[in-house]
């Protein structure tokens, strides 16, 4: 992920983000926790750079929780300056726990061998060049008191190879499964329930360069709860032989980090091919779908004539080449008219001011599981829409699907929408769909909070658990509400960067609907859209 855009790296104040004085961090190392649990902070030591090395001890030695021990684990380094730096510092405190070997056996087999040292409830994973900010175990301990999360991840940053300038902030989405599947966005900080192992079991030694990624796809498979911590306790150091500074140094990390999603879907029964994506360290995942499989398409607009919903349904079934489609045309000009085209297609005739009735009615009358809700305005550029997106809902998780969808051929009208307490936010409308926005997220498949109720792919099953549309809606704000709803129960919203589609922005600005959507979720809605924090905005 490091030629996005092919910027430079840039500056950013740190301690402005994460603001700890020396009298906040006085008042940390005295707070007592309800439950204190022992973490285990592991790191595999291999030919480290000696003041990268004590840095990093000094770093977890000055965390302001106490209770943790520091696993290293010395792997055939042949500088014996190494074996004597950490022996020192163990001599001093207990809390280290050190152990080395002759045998450089590889990063995963390292990393297991530091964490057999380990006796915490939690275990922390560390690099040896890599530094924790000092409050990183405190907000993990408030978080495992306060939510008792199985994982718990953080933000992070960069560090230059002196220590002197922080750069490239990462914020993170919380919770992400699908921007999981695209890169590995979690990376660092990561801290897991020590008892996840007995499921999961240890690194793999086969997936050396991108080991990390693929236990990190095994270990979110089996836990419940999993906490971001939207603070930057963790830096990455950029030096000239690690994968922060140049990532084509390990170029066999990309191969690894494919058969890392490979074996992922495998294991899953999940038929997909996995490629590099448009940037380095991103993947991108062609599902394999079901073309027997029917799907209705639903398709709201105003015609005058039945020969213009011919034309349009005509013109839809050339643009299409999944051939089990079953349409539902809501024509808003012709109320309380209804009739069938053929035996695949229906029309009915419905009250423009009852958005939400009409396409509750039109579900109603759909066999399928799959529906795709589309505006008439929607002009589709490839054939194979329906067989993609299909193919990105197989994720039992996954419960509306929605594309990059394009307003000309240069930009972007919509590709999903940011959620707060205040607004409705189209991300990246007019953006050149070649930017790659920040960390890449306009170049891949990922998880939202809501998409444009213009074109996308729902399940009829998830409207058991939901409810249907609230009728309460008479505009498309209505699908923003079922998106919120979604989320609210668990499952996923998710985008995928794949243009299928051309379309303007579609207004969002129905005053009445506005105002009952921000009441009717109040208590849900943050100042901060859980997948997009603000400040990227």
């Amino acid at each position: 992920m490091e030629k996005l855009e092919q910027s430079k790296k840039l500056k950013y104040d740190y301690y402005q983000d994460n603001p700890c004085t020396s009298a906040i961090l006085e008042r940390q190392r005295k707070h007592q926790f309800k439950y204190e649990p022992l973490i285990s902070i592991v790191v595999p030591v291999y030919n480290t750079n000696e003041n990268f090395l004590i840095e990093m001890i000094n770093s977890v030695l000055n965390q302001t929780y106490s209770n943790f021990e520091l696993c290293i684990f010395n792997g055939g380094s042949n500088n014996p300056k190494l074996d004597s730096l950490i022996r020192g510092y163990a001599d001093k405190d207990k809390r280290i726990v050190y152990k080395c070997s002759n045998l450089n056996e590889g990063i995963s087999n390292n990393t297991n061998s530091a964490i057999a040292l380990a006796k915490g409830k939690y275990i922390g994973l560390l690099d040896h060049d890599d530094l924790l900010s000092p409050n990183a175990l405190y907000e993990c301990v408030k978080v495992i008191n306060k939510f008792d999360p199985d994982i718990i991840y953080s933000d992070e940053d960069k560090i230059s190879e002196d220590s002197s300038l922080h750069l490239e902030p990462h914020k993170k989405p919380d919770w992400s499964p699908d921007t999981l599947l695209s890169y590995n966005y979690i990376c660092h900080f990561l801290v897991f329930k020590s008892s996840l192992l007995n499921e999961t079991g240890l690194f793999k030694s086969e997936f050396d360069g991108s080991q990390d990624y693929e236990f990190i796809l095994r270990l979110t498979s089996v836990s419940k709860k999993i906490y971001h911590i939207p603070k930057v306790l963790y830096h990455w150091r950029i030096n000239s032989s690690s994968t922060a500074s140049n990532i084509y140094f390990k170029k066999h990390a990309l191969e690894a980090g494919k058969k890392s999603l490979e074996e992922f879907l495998y294991e899953r029964k999940i038929v997909a091919t996995v490629s590099e994506s448009d940037f380095i360290g991103s993947y991108k995942i062609s599902y394999q779908a079901d073309m027997d499989e029917y799907v209705t398409l639903i398709i709201v607009g105003a015609w005058r004539k039945k020969e213009e919903i011919l034309k349009k349904y005509n013109l839809i079934k050339t643009n299409t080449e999944w051939t089990n489609v079953k349409f539902i045309f809501l024509n808003k000009a012709d109320s309380n008219n209804q009739y069938n085209l053929d035996s695949n297609c229906m029309v009915f005739g419905v009250n423009e001011q009852k958005y939400s009735s009409y396409i509750n009615e039109a579900i109603r009358n759909s066999s399928t599981e799959l529906i795709f809700i589309m505006d008439s305005e929607i002009q589709l550029t490839r054939r194979d829409w329906c067989y993609k997106m299909v193919g990105e809902s197989l994720h039992d998780h996954i419960a509306i699907v929605a594309p990059k969808i394009l307003k000309n051929k240069i930009a972007i009208s919509n590709f999903g929408l940011i959620v707060t307490n205040s607004e409705i936010k189209n991300i990246s409308e007019n953006v050149n769909k070649n930017y790659f926005g920040y960390i890449g997220r306009n170049k891949i498949s990922q998880n939202v909070t809501a998409v444009s109720p213009q074109f996308l792919l729902i399940k009829k099953s998830i409207l058991n658990v939901t409810g249907f549309l609230d009728e309460v809606y008479e505009s498309p704000i209505a699908i923003i509400d079922l998106c919120i709803k979604v989320n609210m129960h668990k499952k996923y919203v998710k985008i995928i960067p794949d243009e299928l589609v051309i379309a303007n922005e579609n207004n969002l600005s129905h005053y009445q609907d506005l105002l009952y959507f921000r009441q009717k979720h109040m208590s849900y809605l943050k100042d901060n859209d859980k997948f997009y924090p603000n400040k990227l905005f």
